[in-house]
């Protein structure tokens, strides 16, 4: 069975995203069950259910039911090429 990924440079801009809404760093990887260590590296890939919990997470976390429409208007097309 296939294990869906996402590329880690869209899991950490999610990530700064949070922190930068309010979100406590340590708390969103705690609760997300999400390693920082995984994300450092463009070239990563993160399990895509790693990414739902983290976009879970960050949403209760921060009180932004829409941080994923936050994500996509802060960063431009160029940016999440730049990810994958």
């Amino acid at each position: 069975m296939t294990r869906l990924t996402i590329g880690a440079g869209c899991v950490k801009a999610l990530l700064e995203l949070a922190v930068d809404k309010g979100t406590d760093r340590r708390a969103l990887l705690k609760r997300a069950n999400t390693m920082l260590s995984e994300s450092e590296s463009r070239d990563n890939r993160i399990l895509r259910d790693s990414y739902q919990w983290l976009k879970a997470a960050g949403k209760s976390l921060c009180d932004e039911p829409a941080l994923a429409l936050l994500l996509g208007e802060a960063a431009s097309l160029f940016d999440f090429w730049a990810y994958l």
